[in-house]
């Protein structure tokens, strides 16, 4: 009996637990994240950010607050290792560090590009090819996103959002780029149509 609980155990660990949802529930789950994306306001959360690349000896990890205000503002405040804060609002790019404020140029795409993760843009977008699956033990969708252009597949081979099931939020971003760097970013704590009054976007 023991023997038989430890082959069922191991299959349960062997198993994939990750299922690729039907075109019909596709179109369903991609429908509720626009609807949901027409009511959010605000999201605030805490994030944790992990870099992995062959030119770093350990991984690089930072973490901090993000807030995001719609349609096209986001305030990514690090808190450690060093502060640093990049405000992204309409088309441009702003980095504040040791008391130094930096416009990029040319960040447009980029802006568009990263707000598209929040904002849900990037399903409406031909940027990539999005298929779903559905996780079988963790209660979450797992939404892979494949480059169909070729700026964006030299930059990335994949990216991986995990959402959870009930309210279908970012809970992470992976990206990977074609010589297997991989930039991981979690998500936790957050809130929903809060205004904060201690972020500013300038």
């Amino acid at each position: 009996m023991r023997r038989l609980i430890f082959y069922v155990g191991l299959l349960g660990i062997l198993l994939p637990s990750f299922a690729q949802v039907s075109s019909e529930w596709k179109q369903q789950i991609i429908a509720i994240l626009e609807q949901n994306n027409e009511q959010l306001k605000s999201l605030e959360a805490d994030f944790e950010q992990e870099k992995t690349a062959y030119y770093f000896t350990t991984p690089q990890v930072s973490n901090g607050k993000f807030y995001y205000k719609s349609p096209n503002q986001l305030h990514w405040q690090q808190l450690h290792p060093t502060p640093l804060d990049m405000i992204i609002t309409d088309n441009k790019m702003v980095l504040k560090e040791n008391g130094q404020t930096k416009n990029i140029p040319a960040a447009g795409q980029f802006v568009k590009f990263f707000l598209s993760f929040f904002s849900a843009d990037f399903l409406k977008s031909q940027l990539f090819e999005v298929d779903i699956f559905e996780d079988l033990q963790n209660k979450q969708y797992r939404l892979e996103l494949n480059p169909t252009k070729d700026r964006l597949k030299k930059r990335f081979e994949t990216i991986t959002l995990m959402l959870d099931k009930d309210q279908l939020l970012v809970e992470s971003i992976e990206l990977i780029a074609p010589n297997k760097d991989k930039t991981m970013i979690r998500f936790s704590n957050h809130r929903l149509n809060t205004p904060n009054q201690t972020l500013n976007f300038k």
